[in-house]
């Protein structure tokens, strides 16, 4: 019975993997939602999971929660949460628990992240990553597991142009349970954000997975009033369009997003960030 348990375990990993699950490695948080799944360029909370270069711009001890449910089906929710901690001498830490599914089929995720600034415009990153699957069946578990990293820079050629690049799993490390292994992506992407003065911010993002077409992301932002913000973006290899909008209070920022999938529908996202003694 347990190989037949297993043999689920790869369909399902497979399935997910394919339809939507690369997400899952890749980005993490309600801003990066509304611009087409862009994110290796964001310096934020969710940069532990994003790019870990992004730790590094990060001055508050910073919270932030974050919730999506996927196609509008809580089977296929994410949920994270991601903690960053600044010092003031050895760079900026940050930590971050993201779980995918049920209790029937689910993946979890612990990032340990670190991002560092060399000189005023060049950052670097790296992270530490358990991931871990589970499959429910006949009242028996298949479990899954494996250790990989990250390793990510920023960097400003010109004012207010920064560059980005990331890769996960560089190393192309195996998820297994001692009776089989299967392939982690090896994904890889290059970014590109500018602002236009204070209010209107254009990122673009390349994003490859080894083994599936190369994905273009590109999104809008813009800040109102100053508190108040709206996002648009567009994703293809699956083609998604996508929105949002956001508020910015002093220690608070609250985002709401989603993006429409072109066959599978519609996904809802929200995101709470709090930033410590501001």
């Amino acid at each position: 019975m347990i190989k037949k348990v297993i043999s689920l375990l790869l369909l399902l990993y497979c399935f997910v993997s394919v339809a939507f699950a690369v997400d899952f490695y890749s980005n993490t948080g309600a801003r990066s939602v509304a611009l087409g799944q862009s994110s290796s360029c964001f310096r934020d909370v969710w940069s532990v999971v994003n790019n870990q270069a992004g730790l590094a711009f990060i001055a508050n001890p910073t919270l932030g929660i974050f919730y999506e449910e996927r196609f509008g089906m809580k089977e296929m929710s994410v949920k994270s949460v991601a903690f960053a901690l600044p010092t003031n001498r050895v760079g900026n830490f940050g930590v971050s628990f993201t779980y995918f599914g049920d209790k029937y089929y689910n993946e979890s995720r612990i990032n340990l992240g670190y991002g560092r600034m060399l000189g005023k415009h060049f950052a670097i990153g790296l992270a530490f990553d358990y991931f871990a699957m589970s499959v429910e069946g006949n009242s028996q578990v298949a479990d899954a597991r494996a250790l990989t990293g990250e390793v990510g820079v920023m960097v400003e050629p010109i004012e207010n142009l920064w560059i980005s690049a990331h890769a996960y799993n560089p190393f192309g490390v195996n998820i297994t349970n001692g009776e089989y292994e299967e392939k982690l992506p090896v994904l890889l992407r290059l970014g590109a954000m500018y602002s236009f003065e204070k209010d209107l911010l254009f990122v673009v993002e390349l994003e490859k997975e080894l083994d599936y077409k190369m994905r273009l992301k590109t999104g809008v932002e813009y800040t109102f009033l100053e508190q108040f913000v709206v996002r648009g973006g567009v994703a293809t290899n699956p083609t998604e369009f996508s929105g949002g909008i956001g508020v910015k209070l002093q220690r608070f920022n609250l985002d709401l997003s989603f993006y429409r999938h072109q066959y599978l529908g519609y996904t809802p996202a929200v995101a709470l960030v709090y930033a410590f003694g501001k």
